[in-house]
């Protein structure tokens, strides 16, 4: 496994003013909905992803990024989950296939509101369009949406965020 001490996530800001996980546990899983007046939709279908979830998909990203922004991904489950600071105890290997789960039920719709550096947009998309986990090796196979991939890689827009540092806070509020 690489080491991911000077990596930096690439993040669109549209992504760290409007949320894409819920600090507080409070979905269930019949979903959650969540608009704010400005025109930002969040649908969670399942239950809303949290702290964990961002700390996994954050690594995802990081990921496809350092591959240009690879929509396919294909990883171990035990790379995962060290990576992310999390230990290879079977809780943590039921708890990253949840959080597939989770971020394949989110979908995210900005009405007018999302900013490309230039002008604001009407669009709406998902996180994940597909997970897959092999039971025989724990091989994760991960394939992001198209637009949300996009929408990161050709900010004008962004912020870079530093993986370690990210996953050193520990309050799901600080992050």
């Amino acid at each position: 496994m690489e080491k991911l001490e000077n990596l930096n996530l690439k993040q669109d800001i549209n992504f760290l003013e409007n949320p894409l996980w819920i600090p507080m546990q409070i979905s269930n899983e019949e979903g959650f909905l969540w608009n704010d007046r400005d025109g930002y939709v969040y649908r969670a279908g399942y239950r809303a992803p949290d702290k964990i979830d961002a700390m996994l998909l954050f690594y995802l990203l990081l990921k496809s990024q350092k591959d240009n922004y690879k929509q396919t991904l294909k990883l171990s489950s035990y790379e995962i989950l060290k990576a992310c600071g999390f230990t290879d105890a079977p809780w943590y290997y039921e708890r990253l296939e949840e959080s597939l789960k989770r971020w394949l039920s989110v979908a995210i719709e900005f009405k007018g509101t999302f900013y490309d550096g230039k002008e604001y947009h009407s669009i709406g998309f998902h996180i994940l369009n597909d997970y897959k986990i092999r039971k025989e090796d724990k091989q994760i196979f991960v394939i992001f949406n198209e637009n949300f991939l996009l929408k990161i890689q050709e900010s004008n827009f962004f912020k870079y965020i530093n993986f370690q540092q990210y996953k050193a806070i520990k309050r799901p509020i600080a992050l």
